[in-house]
């Protein structure tokens, strides 16, 4: 029975510590596509690639940064020009 409470404890732990994250990404102006794959159904592996290709969110690059930038607008748009309908 310990065992149990002890997995509810840490599973609810774990969605609070989620939920703080994704409420802290949300909060930011700009966002990296590690930190956009967390918020947003897109993996951060396709950001890059779409990035590599000039296609995708329009994204920039700070001088000195490795790191490129998003904006939650710039994804969101790029999000619904590129929603299908599913019958």
């Amino acid at each position: 029975m310990q065992q149990t409470q002890d997995q509810f404890d840490e599973a609810v732990t774990k969605a609070f510590r989620d939920a703080a994250e994704t409420q802290r990404i949300l909060s930011l102006p700009y966002i990296t596509a590690t930190e956009a794959a967390k918020v947003y159904p897109i993996g951060k592996s396709t950001l890059d690639k779409m990035r590599a290709k000039r296609t995708g969110p329009v994204y920039f690059h700070v001088s000195g940064k490795a790191n490129a930038f998003y904006t939650h607008e710039d994804i969101r748009t790029w999000l619904n020009k590129h929603r299908q309908r599913v019958m």
